[in-house]
């Protein structure tokens, strides 16, 4: 399952689940099969939600309540986590290396699946 944050044609920026048909608005299908719709209003509260909220997701996007599937075309990716907390790396640093390594390259021309969170099935 990829998870992302995406913007509607309402301006709107809010969590789904990226599908080969589309994105679903998980906090849509939540309410439409009466759960509770807050881990999924932004991509925050939903990591720290934690593995509830993961296998809630999960139960989501095989449901797939009517209304809940957005086709691509009609949204826009966003920054999965817009303004994360704390971010720790590590990096192994070679003697006579006399630049950084590149951790993770991030541009505006990047791909919508290299905007998603890629999440373990």
């Amino acid at each position: 399952m990829r998870l992302a944050r995406y913007e509607g044609t309402d301006g709107v920026a809010r969590l789904g689940a990226l599908t080969d048909d589309g994105v679903v608005n998980l906090a849509s299908a939540a309410n439409i099969l009466g759960l509770p719709g807050a881990p999924f209003t932004e991509m925050a509260s939903f990591l720290s939600a934690g593995e509830s909220a993961l296998d809630q997701a999960r139960k989501l996007v095989q449901t797939l309540p009517q209304g809940t599937l957005i086709p691509t075309s009609d949204i826009k990716l966003r920054k999965p986590v817009p303004f994360p907390g704390k971010i720790i790396a590590i990096i192994q640093w070679k003697r006579g290396q006399n630049k950084c390594p590149r951790l993770l390259s991030c541009s505006p021309n990047s791909t919508p699946a290299s905007q998603a969170l890629e999440i373990p099935s």
